[in-house]
Parts: structure tokens; C-alpha cells; sequence
């Protein structure tokens, strides 16, 4: 390979009719807005990645906020710090706007627009790429199914026993509350 770019190389350079300059200096700008636009989209699929990846996160946390009895106000606060924090530590040109966060019953949803600042790119004019990241989760808990075993083998024979009886009926009123 090397001696084809070799032998290629030397029969350009002894070209002496302009046709091969003319092509080459017309050739450099598309290759490079096409090469630019190539690294740059590549950056923004990493930053996405970034940025969905840290929507999800401080959506858990605001069902977990959700689980503590928080506000609808506390909830969507927390959505907005966590997710801002966590961008905070973003290296690069990544921008976010502050999520709009939604609350209907035990739904919990947010959705930001941010925007990468282009390299390459901004010589065909393109200053920056604008991408949406959405993120969902629902909170709830449904029917849970709950079995005991107890141990009423000869060892529990005595205080042991009347003492299981009276965890179990502790254990029945935590977890059915009237």
C-alpha cells in the first residue's frame, strides 16, 4: 500500500498542466465540511448518551422523592438539581435547558432540549446541534404477595413459640394497615 501512494504521489508531483492542483484546491473544502460534520455528530451522540443517561438518573430520584411523600413542587425541584448537578461535571460544549417536568397521579416525566457546540462543523456555518432528551418512570406499588413460615419443630416448644405468635401479628399490622 505504501509504495502505491508512493508511485501515486511522484507521477502527481510531476504533473505539470495545473489540472491536478485546480482539483485538489476545489476538493479540500467539501472533504473537510464533510469530515467536520462526521466528528461532530459523533460528539453529540456521545453528549446525548450523556445527557439521557443523567435525565434517567434524576428521574429515579424524583420518584424516590416521590416515595417519601414530597410535594409536587419538591418533586420536580429535585428533578431540576439532580439533573443540573449532574451536568455540572460534563466536560465540553454540551447545554441544557432546565427539564420540564410533569407529574399526572403516580407518572412521573421530564424533557430538555440541549445543544452541542460544533468544531469542524462551524465552517459550513453550523455554530451548533440541538437535540431533545425525554425520560419517563412510574411509581406505584401494586398488589405484593407476602407468605410466612413458621418454625413449630419441637425447638420452639415454650416462650419461643408465644413469642413467634406475637411477631407475626406485629408483622400482619405493619404490613395491612387498617
Amino acid at each position: 500500500m505504501l509504495n502505491w501512494v508512493n508511485r501515486v504521489s511522484s507521477k502527481l508531483a510531476k504533473v505539470q498542466n495545473g489540472h491536478v492542483s485546480v482539483i485538489l484546491a476545489l476538493s479540500i473544502f467539501p472533504i473537510a465540511v464533510v469530515a467536520g460534520f462526521g466528528i461532530d455528530f459523533s460528539m453529540v451522540a456521545t453528549k446525548k448518551n450523556k445527557a439521557q443517561y443523567t435525565l434517567d438518573s434524576a428521574i429515579i430520584s424524583g420518584s424516590r422523592a416521590m416515595q417519601t411523600n414530597a410535594s409536587v413542587d419538591e418533586v420536580k425541584l429535585n428533578v431540576r438539581k439532580y439533573f443540573q448537578a449532574a451536568l455540572s461535571t460534563n466536560e465540553g460544549l454540551l447545554e441544557c435547558d432546565d427539564p420540564t417536568v410533569s407529574i399526572e397521579g403516580q407518572n412521573l416525566s421530564a424533557t430538555t432540549i440541549c445543544s452541542q457546540a460544533t468544531t469542524l462543523s462551524s465552517i459550513a456555518g453550523v455554530d451548533q446541534l440541538r437535540f431533545r432528551v425525554s425520560s419517563a418512570s412510574t411509581y406505584g406499588i401494586g398488589k405484593v404477595d407476602v407468605s410466612f413460615v413458621f418454625d413449630v419443630s419441637g425447638s420452639m416448644i415454650g416462650s419461643r413459640m408465644s413469642a413467634l405468635k406475637d411477631a407475626a401479628v406485629v408483622a400482619v399490622d405493619e404490613l395491612l394497615p387498617d
